[in-house]
């Protein structure tokens, strides 16, 4: 394990996770390293399986960061998406206040979210329902007819 692996994996023993962009300027700021050669330092991380990286990104493809021996958890994921993804914030929220039990059209509404692309930034409810399976929040239903709930 060289320098920068070590402190990554001490930096997220610590932590309870990190969100890629913030530590990239950490190792920039402690080992005066450029940004591009921070991200290629993250990116060996995960994959030699010093850091675990989520399954979804949080805004302008941001991954967030844990140690591998811990994981990843609904509460961490609502801090993270909060301030990073109102949207999936809003959506986990509300299928925790009605049991996991919520329409397209309902979570449509409350993520504010187009059924169809209309902007490149926009998140699209198919998309936000998927991430929600990833995570092992929610997962669609669907009725006899194959329509999504």
């Amino acid at each position: 394990m060289n320098q920068y692996e070590k402190y990554v994996s001490d930096k997220l023993l610590k932590e309870e996770f990190i969100l890629g962009k913030d530590l990239n300027l950490q190792l920039q700021k402690k080992f005066v390293v450029s940004s591009a050669y921070g991200r290629k330092i993250i990116e060996r991380a995960a994959t030699a399986k010093i850091i675990k990286s989520s399954v979804i990104s949080f805004g302008n493809g941001q991954y967030a960061y844990i140690h591998p021996k811990k994981r990843f958890t609904k509460e961490m994921v609502l801090k993270i998406a909060k301030i990073n993804r109102p949207p999936l914030f809003r959506l986990i929220n509300m299928l925790d206040r009605y049991q996991g039990v919520l329409t397209q059209y309902e979570a449509m509404k409350i993520c504010a979210t187009p059924l169809k692309q209309e902007k490149t930034k926009s998140d699209l409810i198919h998309k936000l329902i998927l991430e929600t399976e990833l995570l092992d929040i929610g997962f669609p239903f669907k009725n006899s007819d194959g329509v999504i709930l």
